[in-house]
This record gives structure tokens, C-alpha cells and sequence, in this order.
């Protein structure tokens, strides 16, 4: 009984780290929509440029403007029966901007599944439940408030010089108003990506949490089912007993285990120690042999140098060798004319 009380205290502290973990998300996800919402001037619907286009050339052509020149004062005589052209008002009636609900185009991008049975949750799940559905309601509201308070961008208003009533420079600054709310939009779309995911990330870990206190409820149900069952059909001392020896046999199973962990921990130790020394020694065997073959090549090189002046020397020898002989053989020529030259006197 004593482990399982435990048991469920562990669990329930990790049931309370949970929901403040999720608490915390939410809270962060909340700042980060507020935030987002801030930045955006505006969450209305795009324009359309070619009807725009289409409803403006009309309007200029009906007001007797040129397209392609800006408007000038003529002098031509308009004919009878031809109605007199309509002059511009400086009045002009704002394009209707529909405000975009973020959380019925979330809901309904949402593939609508049923929501699964759950078990019933505590009263404190309930309540925080309760809270974060409110909180986002109230979000939703005000910025809903919100948009509907903000001026449509499409109230241009007509400037009182002809050349800034020109279809070019007007077409000019909505496309650029256009582009620039694009940009807005896909930065929102890629916010609202990265909320998704952090949201999904939020009801995964609400699904372990309530999937762990449903567990937790189980075995603390299990638990009490057991031990009514064991005290149906043992008395409390002997329960005593049996619970005090099954406590005895696990102290001593983790106090075996415990030990054979410090003998492997002793014998990992032992075993760096070992490595460590090993790599020493190769790293002197390999320090020594580096300084061997240094040596030796300074041997090789000095002895190539011996050779190559001992060759030298003996090339110089071979060729006084040489010259010797020639001038041996020279003497011998000459003596031997001689000793002719004084047989042929003496006969």
C-alpha cells in the first residue's frame, strides 16, 4: 500500500507538472495571437485589382476623362443630341471589406470529426478547461471588435488634381497597397502555421496528461479493489506481515541491483583507466618510432652525401689512373724507339 501511494503521489505531481507546462503554452500561445493581431493592420479581404480596374475606365469614361492622357480643358462644341458628360463629384463610394473571422476560418478548415469519449476529468481540469475556452472567446470578441473599427483600405479619396485622378496612378497605389497586404497576409499565414503547430503540440501533451490521470485513476482503483480483496480473505496482521516482507524483498532487490550498478560502474572506471593508459603507451610507441625514422633519414641522407663524395673522389682517381697510363705508354713508345735506334748503331 505504501508503494502505491507512492506511486500515485509521483503521479500526481507529474499530473501537476503537466497542466502547468500546459497552462504555460497556452498562455504563450495566447501572447504570440495578441501579438500577431497587433501587427496586422488589417485582416480584411483582398482586392480585386481587374474589377476595380473595370468599375474605374468606367467611371472615367462616363466622366469624359481620357485613359491614356491626363484630363484637359477642350474647346470643342459638344453636339445637341448628345447629353452633356457627367462631372465627377469628388465623391466616392469605399469598396464593402468583409472582416475575416480567424476562428470560423479555423473551424471550418478543420475537418470535423467527432470528438472522442473521454473519461471524466477532475474538477481543477475542468476548471482550467473552462478558463482557456473563455479566455479565447473574449480573444475572438475583441478582435473581432477590432476589425470592424478599422477603416477600409479601399476608401481612396480623389485628389482635386486631374493629373492624381488618373487611372495609372491610381491602378499604381492600389497595386502597391495590394502587394504590400499580401505581404502582411503571408507573414499572418505563416504565424498562423507556426500557432497550429504549437497548438497541436499543446493537445498532444493535454492527451498525455489526461491519459496519465486516467492511468493513475485506474491503478489508484485497482489498488483499493486488491486490498479489499486481500482483507476480505486475510486478517490485517498477516497483510502486515506480507506487506513488511514484500517491502524486505524489494529493498534487497535494489540494493542487489544497486550494488551490481557500482560493480559495473567500478569495472567501467577500471576499464577507462586501462584505455587511458593504453593510449598513452601508444602515443609514446608512436612519438618514438617518429623520432627513429627521423633519425634514421638523417643517417640515410648523411651517408648519400659520404657516397656521393666518396664517388667523386674515386672518378678524380680513375682519371690521374688513366692519364698515368697514357704518359706509361708514351715513355714505353720512346724507350723502345731508342733502344732501336742503338741496336741499329751497334750493328
Amino acid at each position: 500500500a505504501g508503494i502505491l501511494r507512492e506511486k500515485q503521489r509521483l503521479l500526481e505531481q507529474r499530473e501537476s507538472e503537466l497542466n502547468a507546462r500546459t497552462a504555460l503554452l497556452e498562455n504563450e500561445l495566447r501572447q504570440a495571437r495578441m501579438k500577431q493581431y497587433r501587427d496586422l493592420p488589417s485582416l480584411d479581404e483582398p482586392v480585386s485589382l481587374p474589377q476595380f480596374g473595370r468599375e474605374a475606365a468606367a467611371a472615367m469614361g462616363e466622366a469624359g476623362i481620357d485613359l491614356e492622357q491626363p484630363t484637359r480643358p477642350t474647346t470643342s462644341v459638344p453636339r445637341a443630341d448628345t447629353p452633356p458628360p457627367a462631372t465627377p463629384t469628388g465623391e466616392h463610394v469605399p469598396f464593402e471589406w468583409t472582416p475575416f473571422d480567424v476562428e470560423a476560418a479555423r473551424s471550418t478548415s478543420r475537418p470535423q470529426t467527432p470528438a472522442p469519449a473521454q473519461e471524466p476529468a477532475s474538477g481543477d481540469v475542468l476548471i482550467e478547461t473552462d478558463l482557456a475556452a473563455a479566455a479565447r472567446q473574449a480573444e475572438a470578441d475583441f478582435w473581432r471588435e477590432h476589425t470592424r473599427q478599422q477603416p477600409p483600405l479601399g476608401d481612396i479619396s480623389w485628389a482635386e488634381d486631374p493629373a492624381a485622378n488618373s487611372p495609372r496612378v491610381v491602378n499604381t497605389e492600389l497595386q502597391a497597397e495590394y502587394e504590400h497586404l499580401e505581404q502582411q497576409r503571408r507573414l499572418h499565414r505563416q504565424r498562423e502555421f507556426r500557432l497550429e503547430r504549437r497548438e497541436k503540440a499543446i493537445e498532444q501533451l493535454h492527451e498525455e496528461v489526461t491519459t496519465l490521470h486516467r492511468e493513475a485513476l485506474e491503478l489508484r482503483l485497482a489498488a483499493e479493489q486488491i486490498w479489499n480483496e486481500l482483507a476480505e480473505e486475510h486478517p490485517q496482521d498477516q497483510l502486515g506481515q506480507s506487506l513488511t516482507e514484500i517491502r524486505n524483498k524489494l529493498t534487497d532487490h535494489y540494493r542487489m541491483a544497486n550494488d551490481t550498478l557500482a560493480r559495473r560502474r567500478d569495472e567501467l572506471h577500471q576499464l577507462r583507466a586501462e584505455v587511458s593508459l593504453q593510449e598513452q603507451r601508444v602515443r609514446q610507441q608512436r612519438r618514438d618510432i617518429q623520432l627513429w625514422a627521423d633519425r634514421r633519414y638523417d643517417e640515410i641522407e648523411a651517408r648519400t652525401v659520404k657516397l656521393l663524395m666518396r664517388e667523386r673522389e674515386l672518378d678524380q682517381i680513375e682519371g690521374d689512373f688513366n692519364r698515368q697510363t697514357l704518359e706509361w705508354q708514351k715513355q714505353r713508345e720512346a724507350f723502345r724507339r731508342e733502344i732501336e735506334m742503338l741496336t741499329k748503331k751497334a750493328v
